[in-house]
């Protein structure tokens, strides 16, 4: 299992370090999820270890199964990553080179994968 930080700037509008950034997927405003490494941020942010909380699934070929719950191309327009709702799953989408990975709370982690299989064979 990776390692997974959630990032919080404590003041509005505060950017993070560009050597951050560009690893950081930004989840909502003024808060990030960055992957493997605990970064190093000054004292305006606080930066918590999320890795039980999240589990990720890799959907290689995906576009079809996520239009039975999202219009993903609306969703990420102009952004890398989104946290919504994937088949009444709280959940954070993000493109990939190839295909997209959903981050879903752990305790959705059956229902999800559930729904994912079941939209799959439709």
């Amino acid at each position: 299992m990776n390692a997974l930080y959630e990032v919080v700037a404590f003041r509005p509008f505060t950017q993070l370090p560009a050597d951050v950034r560009s690893t950081a997927l930004q989840i909502a405003a003024d808060r990030w999820l960055i992957l493997n490494q605990k970064p190093a941020l000054p004292a305006d942010f606080a930066v918590t270890d999320v890795s039980g909380k999240w589990r990720e699934i890799r959907l290689p070929s995906a576009a079809r199964v996520l239009a039975n719950t999202v219009d993903v191309e609306a969703l990420l327009a102009g952004r890398e990553c989104a946290r919504t709702a994937l088949f009444d799953c709280p959940a954070i989408l993000v493109r990939r080179d190839v295909g997209y990975a959903v981050w879903v709370e752990r305790s959705y982690e059956h229902a999800i994968n559930v729904a994912i299989q079941q939209a799959a064979a439709l």
